[in-house]
């Protein structure tokens, strides 16, 4: 931490400033107490925060002569240095630019028929390289007093029953799932003290499994399944489609404004191309 906090060299002064007290000098410039106690934390002992402080100072000093020495040695007008600050100043300023632009001109909300476009548009490209499941999954103890209540709620699409269901999860068990999540199968067998070894299971008409063992019950509702090379569920997909939706949509925004400058700037003159001779 030190060694980050001393590389700052922001609040550098030629000359002290008035009603600033300064802690350190080299040459001509201060570090001044405001910038220490900015950069201060909690401390459990006193000793702890002075050696904090010292070792921000001396650390501030040792960077400033480091700086002062590579300036004495360097050529005065090294244009390799030049060119890299010019460059980086360019590329941050059009970056600073590029996302205040983005953020006044992209809308920002996806809707659900975008993305259903362009997952039917792409889904060839969705194939699932695993098994994957979203499952309502519960295990309590088998004779909780809510057991029948539990297996009701599970089986449920009723949004209050959902809710329950949820609740009781929450406060009761350790181990579930609500339905809203994707796994892989093999990654969910770990929840198990057995194993859904094949996903064929899954195709059956009656999706909810229920086991028992020792004082627990075992209680499984799977909503959606997805095999190993078939195409993806959408639901699966769909935060991977947003992400690719927004990134193709700055792309594209980002595309026709420089167009844009650039036509405007041709049609006033302001740039000339010349031929080579």
């Amino acid at each position: 931490m030190l060694i980050i906090l001393s590389g700052c060299k922001s609040f550098q002064s030629a000359q002290p400033i008035e009603g600033e007290e300064p802690v350190a000098r080299v040459f001509d410039k201060y570090l001044y107490k405001s910038e220490v106690e900015s950069y201060r934390f909690e401390f459990n002992t006193k000793e702890d925060s002075s050696r904090f402080v010292k070792g921000f100072i001396d650390g501030w000093i040792k960077d400033q002569l480091l700086y002062e020495k590579a300036i004495k040695n360097l050529p005065e007008n090294n244009e390799e240095i030049n060119k890299q600050v010019e460059e980086y100043r360019s590329s941050l300023i059009r970056f600073l630019y590029e996302k205040e632009m983005l953020a006044q001109n992209l809308e920002a909300e996806i809707k659900n028929e975008a993305i259903q476009n362009y997952y039917e548009t792409y889904k060839e490209n969705f194939k699932l390289s695993q098994n994957v499941i979203r499952p309502r999954y519960i295990v309590i103890d088998k004779k909780h007093e809510k057991v029948d209540s539990i297996k009701k709620w599970i089986l449920s699409e009723d949004p209050d029953e959902v809710e329950n269901f949820n609740n009781f999860a929450i406060q009761y068990s350790d181990n579930y799932a609500n339905g809203k999540t994707w796994f892989v199968l093999e990654d969910f067998n770990k929840n198990l003290p057995f194993e859904l070894a094949e996903p064929q299971v899954l195709l059956n008409d009656n999706k909810y499994m229920e086991w028992k063992q020792k004082d627990f019950i075992y209680m499984l509702f799977v909503d959606e399944y997805g095999k190993k090379d078939s195409i993806a569920p959408l639901d699966y997909k769909k935060q991977d489609i947003e992400k690719i939706i927004v990134n193709k949509r700055k792309t594209d925004y980002l595309k026709k404004m420089k167009e844009r400058i650039y036509n405007d700037a041709l049609n006033k003159q302001e740039f000339e191309i010349y031929e080579s001779k």
